[in-house]
């Protein structure tokens, strides 16, 4: 097999697939592309889907390394006589991203506190995780990455989260899903794949899913 090298950042998830055949097929290798005359990397769509191998998947794999824990420090001064922050003292505090917009609120609306600010840090935790859906049924199996774009760079996106998933209801479009997200690790989560909701604050719906792309058919 040849080398994974930079085609991947290392600490994003990656899905692997297991065949009635036995053989494994993951996107972390590497295959040969006849349009460019170079390699590339084993996409879903081209690989998976056009090939007829989704018919033949057995399990359905979801490994990460870690995922990336935000936070805020805040600082604030103390109001002195006359209205004026002390201009000696600065005090600091740090606030999970859940209580940061709350804390933050409560410091601006203290007549007692002044020159109130919020910075935002990212730490990525090193963590791996791996969770698996055997898939029982032909063309019920899916997987698909969510990305958001840079507001100031439209060529640059973000990874929010990976998606391995299993169609449960046919008639429905019930699913069973794991999720790898950048922020959140990896949940269990179970949606429709006419209408896949949201697992976080802040993402939009995903709504109905491109079922040509994925290959599912129900």
């Amino acid at each position: 097999m040849l080398s994974f090298g930079s085609v991947q950042d290392a600490r994003e998830s990656f899905w692997s697939a297991r065949l009635s055949t036995g053989k494994v097929v993951t996107e972390r290798q590497l295959t040969q592309d006849w349009k460019s005359g170079g390699y590339r990397r084993i996409d879903w769509q081209n690989d998976i889907n056009a090939t007829g191998d989704l018919k033949r998947i057995k399990e359905l794999h979801l490994i990460s390394q870690g995922y990336y824990v935000p936070s805020y420090a805040c600082t604030w001064k103390d109001v002195v006589q006359g209205g004026d922050p002390d201009p000696g003292i600065t005090y600091t505090a740090t606030f999970s991203a859940e209580e940061a917009d709350k804390k933050v609120s409560e410091l601006r609306a203290d007549k007692k506190k002044a020159a109130v600010t919020s910075t935002l840090s990212v730490e990525y935790i090193a963590f791996k995780q791996h969770e698996m859906i055997k898939i029982d049924d032909d063309y019920t199996a899916f997987q698909f990455k969510h990305r958001t774009k840079e507001f100031f760079n439209s060529s640059f996106t973000t990874l929010e989260a990976q998606c391995i998933g299993r169609i449960t209801n046919k008639a429905t479009g019930d699913c069973d899903c794991y999720i790898w997200d950048r922020f959140l690790g990896m949940i269990h989560y179970h949606s429709n794949v006419f209408n896949f909701g949201t697992w976080r604050k802040g993402l939009i719906p995903l709504k109905d899913l491109g079922h040509d792309v994925l290959g599912i058919r129900i």
